[in-house]
């Protein structure tokens, strides 16, 4: 499988003899190439998982929950559960992006245009 990258690849080829069906000369373009990870999409699904992780670790223990204050009278208060459930999301959504960094997809932008038709078309791996 062969790398492109970088913005703004142009790369014209011009198809030498004109169609006999037509009469008209075409021509293609690479108009553009790009490579880019996916590190929001990582940071998102992070988020969620390191979120809902936290919150569970601190719900069950029975008697021993650190936030489950029916079940534990020394639990600890909403506010301090809610935050430590904030930072246990956050602290996913940074694994997420550091892992989504690593996944890369490529985008190929290519042109095809004749004397009376245009047309364009993206190709992602």
């Amino acid at each position: 499988m062969s790398r492109i990258g970088g913005a703004g690849i142009a790369l014209l080829l011009t198809m030498g003899a004109a169609t006999p069906a037509c009469g008209q000369q075409l021509r293609a373009a690479v108009i553009g190439a790009s490579t880019r990870s996916h590190r929001v999409e990582g940071a998102a699904v992070g988020f969620v998982v390191g979120g809902v992780v936290t919150y569970v670790v601190l719900h069950s223990g029975g008697s021993t929950a650190p936030c489950d204050q029916s079940a534990n009278q020394d639990a600890m208060s909403t506010g301090e559960c809610l935050g430590l459930t904030l930072l246990g999301a956050a602290v996913g959504a940074g694994l997420g992006a550091i892992v989504g960094g690593f996944f890369k997809s490529e985008q190929v932008r290519i042109g095809l245009q004749s004397d009376r038709i245009q047309l364009g078309m993206v190709v992602r791996r």
